[in-house]
């Protein structure tokens, strides 16, 4: 939570979907539009990715993942020659 309370007060992802979609109802996910995952696999949120790519998949949107294996956390805002990362800012 300390992350999240950098951005807003008294967060409850839990139970807000707006703060975490993994807890986003099915009735808001079947309206979401094709969606695209691109998944750092070196995130600690990595995992939590996963899940909502699931849930995304049971409740019919049309979703492509890709998993870039070794890259960090917010490595898309990274300006660094990292092998990969043209093609990740093309998604």
């Amino acid at each position: 939570m300390l992350c999240l309370d950098s951005y807003v007060k008294d967060a409850c992802p839990e139970e807000d979907h707006f703060l975490s979609p993994s807890v986003c109802p099915d009735n808001v996910l079947q309206k979401m539009p094709p969606t695209r995952i691109l998944i750092a696999g070196n995130d600690p949120l990595r995992d939590e990715s996963y899940k909502f790519t699931i849930k995304l998949l049971r409740n019919g949107v049309n979703i492509k993942v890709k998993e870039y294996i070794s890259f960090p956390h917010g490595f898309l805002s990274f300006e660094l020659p990292i092998a990969g990362i043209d093609e990740c800012k093309k998604c």
